[in-house]
């Protein structure tokens, strides 16, 4: 029996790679990650030089890490879109023109200044920036309670409305669950806040356990990863339960289509047609904020939070 010879990548590890081809000549012996819900925790322990960088610190702490001269704090614009949904299989979250009454009755601005001290980009699409086709341009639902009011009064859906909004215990889902609570009520629904793990509520939202949720997507390069799996029949990580067969072909062109132009218009008529029926309502892009050790060198870090370690150390 003849053993197939295999070829051998005398650099597999990159280390002898010319400058120009090379991150950095990453020279930690060990990474070690500390999973560290509180972000309170995160921050003293920076401070106090247990870590060496603290993802997402509060905003609220962000002066104090910056007057610390031992730490580098770094901000650029995000790609991770955190939105409010519907399940809309649960009536009365099946009328579309009560949905838009709701997207309508929510104030962004509060929402984001609420979670994030005002850092981030509002958003109207449901596609995360920087992704090829992104489309922004629709008119989409600004804040406007008497418009709230109309299309509530057009959806038919009478007498006194009362709901659970569904997230992830902690920053920023409880900052942002209370202001679209207030404003709801504002319109008559009357909304109870139901915390849980994050494990828990994805998978009361895979079953369709869920009514309204508060959720986050994350995606850098790849379009179908938002389209096709929030958006269509029967995909496990569609948490609207949304089925729409204009919907579903737009999403195949827009991964099939050859002619680029075309696919383009797709894109654009797609991202038009779900802001309508309006499954869910975006509300902002987050920035990217890191805190760190300012000796910290070779970093790379990514908007959407997937950074790369693999070259990083601290200079002596």
């Amino acid at each position: 029996m003849n053993t197939p010879k295999l070829d051998i990548e005398p650099d597999y590890w990159g280390n002898n790679l010319p400058a120009t081809e090379n991150f950095a000549p990453g020279i930690s012996d060990i990474i070690e990650f500390r999973p560290m819900i509180e972000a309170s925790a995160r921050v003293m322990a920076l401070q106090a030089g247990e870590i060496d960088v603290c993802v997402n610190p509060p905003i609220s702490d962000l002066k104090f890490l910056k007057d610390d001269k031992n730490i580098t704090v770094y901000e650029q614009p995000g790609t991770r879109l955190f939105y409010f949904a519907f399940n809309v299989e649960k009536k009365p979250w099946d009328n579309q023109k009560l949905r838009q009454a709701v997207a309508c009755a929510i104030d962004k601005k509060s929402v984001l200044d609420a979670a994030l001290n005002g850092k981030g980009t509002l958003q109207k699409t449901i596609l995360n920036r920087g992704l090829w086709g992104f489309y922004d341009e629709m008119p989409g639902y600004d804040y406007n309670l008497e418009r709230a009011k109309q299309l509530m009064k057009e959806s038919g859906v009478t007498g006194p409305i009362k709901t659970t909004l569904t997230y992830a215990t902690g920053a920023p889902y409880e900052q942002i669950a209370t202001v679209i609570q207030a404003n709801l009520a504002q319109i008559g629904i009357t909304v109870d806040l139901v915390p849980m793990e994050q494990a828990a509520l994805k998978a009361a939202c895979k079953d369709g356990k869920q009514t309204l949720f508060l959720w986050r997507w994350n995606e850098d390069s790849k379009v179908d990863f938002v389209y096709r799996d929030l958006f269509y029949t029967g995909s496990g990580s569609n948490y609207h339960h949304f089925s729409d067969p204009k919907a579903d072909k737009l999403i195949d062109d827009v991964a099939t289509l050859k002619d680029q132009n075309k696919r383009m218009e797709a894109g654009v008529e797609l991202q038009k047609y779900l802001v309508d029926e309006c499954p869910q309502v975006p509300l902002y892009i987050a920035n990217l904020v890191v805190a760190y050790n300012k000796n910290l060198k070779g970093q790379y870090f990514y908007g959407g939070g997937n950074h790369d370690w693999r070259h990083a150390y601290i200079a002596k």
